[in-house]
């Protein structure tokens, strides 16, 4: 039994509760992995349990969200439910996703990113020294022209080996 499902049975509905919360955050937990969810507020200010929900169903969100109207700051996960409840319930509250949430997208956009401008630059270089190579004025290519080849051929099968590694990790979680 998790530390959230020991303090909603000890306090249940019961729990001392603060509507003046203006900075909280909210979570869904599983209370039965992959079958029973709940949604939890934690007070950010002092690390607290606020309250706790046996559910992460949008409409009982948005009511439960509700009940604290002076909410101005709220950090959720990246669930779309959780955002739309945010802005049906407090519109003007400040929706800030959590730090895990954050990283993991700024993560998955830059390798995205990265993935395509590597290979574009290094397809790009390497056409274009090969074209010079093919060109009748230059009859022999430098040793540095060479290295520089070799190094980028390199580059271009270092980057083909992480995207076929990070193409297994993907297929190993989905």
């Amino acid at each position: 039994m998790n530390q959230i499902t020991m303090a909603h049975e000890k306090g249940g509905e019961h729990m001392p509760i603060s509507l003046e919360i203006v900075k909280t955050a909210i979570d869904d937990f599983a209370k039965r992995k992959r079958q029973n969810y709940g949604t939890v507020m934690i007070n950010k200010d002092n690390g607290k349990i606020v309250d706790v929900i046996d559910t992460r169903d949008k409409e009982e969100v948005i009511e439960w969200i509700k009940k604290y109207p002076k909410i101005k700051y709220i950090t959720r996960d990246g669930a779309h439910s959780y955002g739309y409840a945010i802005k049906e319930a407090l519109p003007k509250a400040i929706q800030i996703s959590d730090r895990f949430h954050l990283f993991q997208g700024i993560t998955e956009y830059a390798s995205i990113e990265l993935r395509s401008l590597m290979s574009v630059n290094i397809k790009t270089e390497i056409l274009a020294i090969k074209q010079v190579k093919k060109s009748k004025k230059f009859k022999e290519i430098t040793v540095y022209e060479q290295k520089k080849i070799d190094n980028l051929e390199k580059r271009k099968n270092l980057v083909k080996k992480v995207q076929e590694l990070y193409s297994v990790y993907e297929n190993m979680n989905p």
